[in-house]
């Protein structure tokens, strides 16, 4: 195998998605952007690929470095959030609107359609050193919020003042959507509410399968009702009021970054779709083709559908300054930093998302087609969640996820929802499994493997 630089150095897991190497390439080269302009030098991002998942490394201690960047320019003035907000709509506007204004048929010439997914794999690259930003922003944002109540409120009076702030400062679009579906109950106004504004909000990858009929019944099924309670009365220190202010900004921008990325893949879907018909490849061959390999897919096919094949079974891409590396199949498997453990693991911990104790069995959701498979009254067990999880999210008793902290999407839905929701366990997706009893105590944060 290939000797890469990152199999040498301490590398730490940052990130794992169910995404193709096109967007796990993209997210790459975003951070190390992001880790260029934090360190001042070049840096070492891995991506290891496996069964259509990817996962990011990075050199070990970075990230840290990263945090105390933003909550130093926090504490230096709370007003840094605005500038993280601006960045993050300015780069994602920027590639939101070229994907928007591409135009291809049967007659552009191959190499428009190559250079086109270059120019798209570039302009992304700003806004994704503004999205891996934002992450660690928000992350940071909802420790030192915590930390602030804590000095100042009694024990229990915390959870209730984050359920009191837990709001974004500004409305984003799961917002509108949740608002309509709370006073249209009609199924099918509410399907043609969807395709008519918001069809893009499926859009997790450029090369993901379009969204399908059922899966939009089943979006719009979900039982909506207004459970955020505003009632409390707390005095809260004037710096806590002050700070609140900057984790709601943070909660807005949480959401509302997401949807440059769906719309930019929305939008590319008459570029992707040419591309299929041009080279006579199917979405899933092309969720393992970055965009400059585009031409080997027309001038070497025989061999590189080869390599496709290859990098089904795993995958290693090593960026270091600047250029990429990558070795494919068995080999690299084999040589995969985060291997599973077979530790026999009885109760797993994390962050207490929303409060409250459940029983249940588990099950699983890995990717967008498991949610109109969850079943009612199950225990949702997911890396993270996103607005596409919400119909899962209401037939579901409680929550759990490897990612996260107190500002995250399964725990602002579970505090809504007044579901029991534990967060940041790590390893939850890697440990559990359909069908494992569990109890979820989220008043300690802990998740007991029963059976």
């Amino acid at each position: 195998m290939k000797n890469f630089v990152s199999d040498k150095v301490p590398m730490e897991f940052c990130w794992k998605r169910q995404y193709s190497i096109f967007y796990a390439s993209l997210a790459a080269y975003g951070w190390v952007d992001l880790l260029k302009e934090i360190t001042g030098k070049d840096t070492i991002v891995r991506v290891e690929g496996f069964e259509s998942w990817a996962s990011i490394f990075s050199v070990d201690g970075f990230i840290e470095k990263l945090v105390q960047v933003i909550e130093k320019e926090i504490e230096k003035d709370y007003d840094a959030v605005t500038e993280y907000i601006k960045k993050t709509q300015a780069t994602g506007n920027v590639w939101v609107n070229f994907a928007k204004k591409i135009k291809v048929n049967k007659k552009t010439p191959s190499e428009k359609l190559f250079s086109l997914h270059k120019k798209f794999f570039e302009l992304g690259r700003p806004y994704l050193a503004e999205l891996w930003r934002s992450f660690y922003f928000a992350d940071a944002v909802g420790i030192m919020f915590e930390n602030k109540l804590k000095q100042n409120l009694k024990e229990n009076d915390i959870q209730k003042a984050i359920l009191f702030y837990s709001k974004r400062s500004k409305k984003v679009f799961i917002d509108d959507i949740l608002d309509y579906f709370k006073k249209e109950n009609n199924l099918k106004k509410r399907a043609d509410f969807i395709k008519k504004n918001f069809l893009w909000i499926f859009s997790q990858d450029p090369y993901s399968p379009p969204v399908t009929e059922k899966e939009i019944a089943d979006y719009v099924s979900a039982k909506i009702e207004n459970n955020t309670n505003n009632s409390i009365n707390l005095n809260f220190p004037a710096d806590i009021v002050k700070f609140a202010k900057v984790y709601q900004d943070a909660l807005y921008l949480k959401d509302h970054r997401d949807e440059y990325r769906r719309k930019t893949y929305y939008y590319i879907q008459s570029l992707i779709e040419e591309t299929i018909r041009r080279l006579n490849v199917g979405r899933d061959d092309l969720w393992y083709v970055r965009p400059d390999e585009l031409k080997l897919l027309e001038t070497d096919r025989d061999n590189f559908f080869g390599e496709i094949e290859r990098r089904k079974k795993a995958y290693i891409l090593e960026i270091n300054n600047g250029e990429a590396s990558l070795v494919s199949g068995s080999t690299a498997f084999q040589n995969f930093l985060n291997k599973k453990t077979d530790e026999k693991i009885d109760t797993i911990k994390g962050t207490i998302g929303a409060g409250g104790v459940q029983k249940g069995t588990v099950q699983l959701i890995k990717s967008r087609a498991d949610v109109k498979n969850f079943r009612e009254g199950k225990i949702l067990v997911a890396v993270t969640t996103n607005p596409e999880y919400i119909s899962a999210m209401q037939r579901a008793i409680a929550f759990v996820t490897d990612e996260g902290g107190i500002t995250c999407h399964a725990a602002i839905i579970a505090r809504e929802f007044k579901k029991p929701c534990v967060v940041g366990t790590k390893i939850a997706t890697q440990v559990l499994k359909d069908g494992d009893l569990v109890e979820v105590d989220a008043d300690k944060g802990i998740v007991k493997i029963l059976k």
